[in-house]
């Protein structure tokens, strides 16, 4: 294979990833970077929250740019998106209790576009999200209990565009191999995909005695996938031909258990969380009654999960808010899949792949957040550093008919993943009105240590190439009544 084809190789590993973890499972971008560094947060009412009634009226919006990808200043790859929050809170006497409630209606919206990058396959994805969120909480002022239900919908749209296709330096395999590609797929394919989100949490904060109160919270994360793949067949099967589709059914669950201690006189607290991923995909090949019997209904699947925990640390100190903690995880996953029928030499043409990855990941945090109070505004700002180590196995072996052969995968996969994070706001209060801008960047670099001939990284830089991205703006206006 030649250079110049294994560098578009790299560059469609990329776009796959990216269909992958953000198309196919509804992950944003800035999650999945968080949910792989076992990073979580929890976003809810608190015990002094619920001591002063209120009321307020919030809208935010925010614009992100995941990556851009330049060469000589023109733009090859561009990555961004946006989203639209309106919320609602109040909190109000109950009797005895204080009882808070949040609702929470919001879009949010990805692109991605390559079509000017040398690359084998060209995109433009679109991702459109819809968020609906309510939560309730109680308390009594010493203890709180609440509970809070999110779901999402969405779907994706990306049209791709296969401008060259593999080619190898083995006769055997162009001809009973990559040259049915082509015929049997086509250079224009359409990618679409549903997707949708049910995710409750549970939480509550039980005083244990005037000096440490305990708290827990408990959520459910609960996705569902339909991708489909379109494409038209000109193979030289014509029971086969014709408009064809490829089907994705999955699922992918979240269970994640966070429990904490906080000692109030010094001001700290101790957090222990555990989690549990599991991830399921079968690949459905739709067939024309013609060719029910001449190609594959079910092409095979996809199985993985990831569980572990962490642990974090926190203490204000004076003005500063500092958190440090560290975290581990086992990762497993399958792919057993095979290609339909991509033609006939006398016999049909199939050939079917198994991979294996595993291994355990390490990970290590550090987080300081501060405010700077000034005359007429005051400054929010919080810094963090995440580090995240991965031992991994791949194990591969492909099964490939017509006396074809190939080597087994059997690699050590060692990646050093660092991410820093800059998020200042710069805040403004009037008496019922206040308006905030924020601004992030997140800054990160990987780094493989292993010696193996499989990387996930550009072996080589475009001449003049630059890439820029990571950063993110939000706009907040709260009016309070």
């Amino acid at each position: 294979m030649s250079s110049k084809t294994a560098r578009r190789k790299s560059s469609c590993v990329f776009l796959l990833v990216f269909l992958y973890q953000f198309s196919l499972f509804g992950q944003h971008p800035n999650d999945a970077l968080y949910a792989i560094l076992n990073a979580s947060e929890f976003d809810h009412f608190t015990l002094n929250e619920l001591q002063h009634p209120s009321s307020s009226i919030q809208y935010q919006f925010s614009h992100n740019e995941f990556v851009k990808q330049f060469q000589q200043s023109r733009l090859l790859a561009h990555s961004n998106g946006g989203s639209h929050q309106f919320r609602f809170n109040l909190i109000r006497p109950l009797k005895n209790l204080k009882l808070g409630f949040s609702g929470e209606f919001s879009s949010r919206e990805l692109f991605y576009n390559n079509v000017n990058d040398d690359v084998a396959i060209k995109t433009s994805l679109e991702k459109d999200e819809r968020i609906t969120a309510c939560e309730f909480a109680l308390s009594d002022g010493r203890a709180l209990w609440g509970g809070k239900i999110l779901m999402v919908n969405g779907q994706v749209d990306a049209p791709l565009r296969i401008v060259e296709f593999p080619i190898s330096e083995n006769s055997a395999m162009n001809t009973f191999l990559l040259d049915y590609i082509e015929p049997t797929f086509g250079d224009s394919l359409s990618y679409k995909a549903n997707l949708s989100t049910f995710h409750p949490e549970i939480y509550a904060i039980i005083p244990i005695n005037q000096f440490y109160d305990v708290s827990f919270h408990y959520m459910v994360t609960r996705m569902t996938f339909q991708p489909i793949v379109e494409y038209e067949n000109r193979s030289n099967i014509s029971e086969l031909q014709g408009d064809r589709s490829i089907t994705f059914n999955g699922e992918m669950n979240n269970h994640n258990l966070q429990l904490t201690l906080e000692n109030k006189p010094n001001n700290s607290s101790l957090s222990i969380s555990a989690f549990k991923r599991t991830v399921f995909a079968n690949i459905k090949n739709e067939i024309p009654i013609s060719g029910t019997m001449l190609d594959i209904p079910n092409l095979g699947s996809v199985n993985g999960d990831y569980s572990g925990g962490s642990m974090e640390y926190s203490r204000q100190l004076k003005s500063m808010l500092f958190s440090i903690g560290f975290g581990f995880g086992k990762l497993n996953g399958d792919v057993d899949v095979s290609t339909p029928v991509l033609g006939r030499e006398i016999l049909p043409v199939a050939h079917r792949a198994k991979v294996n990855l595993g291994g355990s990941v390490s990970t290590q945090l550090v987080k300081i957040h501060r405010r700077f109070q000034f005359d007429i505004f005051y400054i929010e700002f919080s810094a963090a550093y995440h580090h995240g180590y991965y031992d991994l196995q791949l194990d591969g072996k492909a099964e490939l008919e017509f006396g074809l052969s190939s080597v087994p995968i059997d690699s050590p996969l060692q990646y050093h993943f660092h991410l820093f994070k800059l998020h200042p706001t710069i805040i403004k209060q009037f008496e019922s009105v206040s308006i905030s801008y924020g601004f992030s960047q997140l800054l990160p670099f990987v780094v493989q240590t292993d010696d193996s001939p499989i990387s996930f990284t550009p072996t080589e830089q475009k001449i003049d190439g630059k890439t820029r991205g990571g950063y993110s703006h939000q706009i907040q206006i709260s009016y309070s009544f």
